[in-house]
């Protein structure tokens, strides 16, 4: 399970440079940039965009991968990981596009409300939890039954624990607790709380976000992708009728060392440690091979990038253990430019989780009263 995880991070790593690369790498034949261009326009000019990760595994080889090692899956754990996803929606709000939102961190409760946003993870079974931002409020649900089948294949028996999680709640949480397990969502407004958040952490001298890097995020952006630039190339592989694919040549370490380099240099205006961001002889585990991944166009718009697991198990230096081969077994990120807006749930708990929140607040507030 542990090569599973890794993998999943490695594919994600890989999945945002090459999406930051595609359409703007300079060299590529005239057809090929015309379609890149369209598609990159679709792209930033889109109201609403989905991103989905998920494996897929042709010849069953991830499958029997995952069943060797020292901690080897069983078969029915395998087809969970095999089939399990998590998909990211954003749509903007009041008429905008979805181009280059502001990170949560450097978010102020105006900036969040500008974009609504779903996160979804899904397991072989079926959706397994959901959360939601749409106006500000954050929206959770989770579906129960699915959750039970997940923790009885990760340790037989277990699900059992689920139910007396439910059961001993105590009487604040009861309500929200049942209509949790009814299927209901449940509510808190974040962007009330965003604010007296960022206060808090302030005023307790655990600094904060330079006020100048939200609005400079889109220039922090292009740096980033100036720096990553040299190192992604693109080939065309053909197109048929409508739809193109094409090869992203990334040379991952050196993109990731120069997308490191301007994080360090921008450190203090995201309230990032410069000592937090890793420095180059830091990656002496990531191999100075190039990985190739194979990019969809399809219609004018990117459609699917397919990353083989072989060639991210070939940027570990140093492997703790020997992989088996993983064939045509690959990581799939699917991109969705016309995905439809993030909109509030209707069946809603009328649970205050505020009711959780406020006291909680007030007793930090007054310790650091306190203790000033």
């Amino acid at each position: 399970m542990t090569y599973a995880r890794r993998t999943m991070t490695a594919a994600a790593v890989s999945g945002a440079l090459v999406l930051s690369g595609c359409g703007m790498v300079s060299g590529a034949g005239t057809s090929l940039r015309a379609d890149s261009d369209h598609a990159k326009q679709a792209l930033s000019s889109a109201k609403a965009v989905s991103m989905t990760i998920r494996f897929t595994d042709p010849d069953g080889n991830l499958k029997k991968a995952l069943g060797t090692g020292h901690q080897p899956a069983t078969s029915a754990q395998a087809d969970a990981v095999v089939g399990a996803s998590i998909t990211m929606t954003v749509s903007a709000n009041n008429g905008r596009t979805v181009s280059s939102p502001v990170p949560p961190g450097l978010a102020t409760a105006q900036q969040i409300r500008q974009s609504n946003v779903d996160l979804t993870v899904r397991g072989a079974g079926g959706r397994l939890a959901e959360l939601r931002l749409v106006d500000g409020t954050m929206y959770a649900s989770t579906d129960i039954a699915a959750v039970k089948r997940a923790a009885d294949l990760a340790s037989p028996g277990s699900s059992a624990r689920v139910d007396d999680f439910f059961a001993s709640a105590p009487p604040a949480l009861r309500r929200g607790a049942d209509d949790l397990k009814a299927g209901k969502w449940l509510k808190l407004p974040l962007a009330t709380y965003l604010d007296t958040f960022l206060k808090l952490a302030k005023d307790s001298g655990a600094g904060g976000v330079d006020p100048r890097a939200a609005s400079q995020y889109g220039a922090l952006v292009q740096q980033l992708r100036g720096a990553i630039r040299p190192h992604v190339g693109l080939r065309d592989l053909g197109a048929g009728g409508s739809t193109r694919h094409v090869s992203v040549d990334i040379q991952v370490k050196d993109a990731v060392v120069a997308g490191l380099a301007v994080l360090r240099a921008n450190a203090a205006r995201l309230g990032i440690r410069v000592g937090a961001v890793p420095s180059a002889d830091k990656l002496d585990g990531l191999s100075s091979r190039t990985l190739s991944a194979t990019l969809t166009i399809k219609n004018g718009h990117y459609t699917e990038l397919s990353v083989p697991l072989s060639a991210l198990a070939a940027l570990d230096s140093h492997p703790s253990e020997s992989i088996p081969p993983l064939g045509r077994s690959a990581v799939v990120v699917e991109l969705n430019d016309r995905a439809g807006a993030v909109v509030a749930p209707t069946d809603v708990s009328t649970f205050d989780v505020g009711t959780l929140i406020n006291p909680l607040l007030a007793g930090i507030a007054g310790h650091g009263a306190t203790r000033g």
